[in-house]
């Protein structure tokens, strides 16, 4: 009922063109934009919302200075764990273009909630699954392969019903995740539908990667702004927190690593919950750390293989010291560590 509500309103919209609006969406942006709408009533499964997503966007490259394309956006990217950052810009888009449009309190609302799930996945464990939330529940957009949520039974496409005992439906996704998070090494619980075939599955909560080393969680798609503006070198983790060389590689960050805080920039992505950024960079294993420099990838580093990383930031590290103070810099860079901090490589 809702999203036929929904796809009324956007019809009316879409004719009336209101007087907020600054123009009358072309009929090309509007058959997208329908489409979308449609991907969205009739949506059964996460690939469904990610078709929504694709027909918003085509309608914003014919549109681009049409707010309604952009409020659709943002409410369907909402819908996604890890599109958070894409939500917000998409609903700032469409208050800009629309400053005096009748639901701007309501959607500064919204964007003040997607802030509040930013800031509680930079601080939060990872089972290893990332959530759509339909109008009937959230369901399983991804199941990373190694992962808690893996080894528990869930796969793509579970819908979850309950956690812990409470339903989940009519949470918001916030509401949803802080309810999935808990102390590390806690036991949660949750219902789940496969098809229509109910059952319980159990795991065990996860210490966020780098929770007590020198890495910051970041949203994936924060990652550009995080490297064209760094001043300094910046060293990009795609970890898990459940993932064994991942946890090898927090542990050791913090015996061996102290010496380039303040000189390289040290953030995490979580893998699991941005699979297309994973397939768009070629992470193929985790551990995988990409380095960039003035904006510009430089290196790659595979698996926990702290010997190998340190060697390639001295590098990056004298480049920068050698114009400015001469080989003598240079040559006070840390020296690589010996043989025995060369740790395994990553699983492949």
């Amino acid at each position: 009922m809702r999203t036929k509500i929904m796809l009324m309103i956007v019809v009316l919209l879409l004719c009336a063109a209101p007087a907020w609006a600054q123009k009358a969406v072309p009929e090309a942006a509007k058959k997208h934009l329908l489409a979308g709408i449609d991907a969205i009533e009739k949506a059964k499964s996460p690939s469904d919302i990610d078709r929504a997503v694709g027909e918003f966007e085509a309608a914003a490259k014919i549109a681009p200075d049409s707010p309604e394309v952009y409020y659709f956006l943002g409410k369907t990217l909402s819908m996604t764990r890890g599109r958070a950052k894409q939500a917000i810009d998409a609903y700032n888009r469409y208050l800009a273009l629309a400053p005096n449009a009748p639901d701007a309190a309501k959607v500064k609302a919204e964007i003040a909630e997607l802030e509040k799930m930013r800031a509680w996945t930079r601080k939060s464990g990872s089972i290893g699954m990332a959530t759509v939330a339909l109008p009937d529940g959230f369901y399983l957009r991804s199941v990373h392969p190694t992962s808690p949520a893996a080894a528990a039974g869930l796969r793509q496409a579970d819908k979850i019903v309950a956690v812990d005992g409470r339903p989940t439906k009519g949470m918001t996704l916030l509401q949803f995740s802080e309810l999935l998070d808990g102390a590390p090494g806690s036991t949660c619980s949750m219902d789940v539908v496969r098809g229509t075939a109910p059952m319980k599955v159990t795991f065990k909560r996860t210490e966020p990667f780098g929770a007590k080393g020198l890495f910051r969680e970041i949203d994936g798609s924060d990652l550009g702004g995080e490297v064209s503006q760094s001043n300094i070198p910046v060293a990009v983790f795609f970890c898990t927190g459940y993932n064994t060389d991942c946890m090898t590689l927090s542990r050791t960050s913090m015996r061996v690593m102290g010496f380039y805080r303040g000189k390289v920039k040290f953030v995490n992505i979580k893998v699991d919950e941005t699979p297309e950024l994973a397939k768009k960079l070629k992470i193929t294993s985790v551990p995988t750390t990409l380095l960039y420099k003035n904006g510009d990838h430089v290196g790659t580093v595979m698996g926990p293989n702290v010997n190998e990383l340190i060697q390639k930031l001295n590098v990056m590290l004298a480049e920068d010291a050698a114009p400015a103070q001469g080989t003598a810099a240079a040559q006070n860079v840390r020296p690589a560590p010996t043989g025995q901090e060369t740790l395994s490589r990553g699983r492949r």
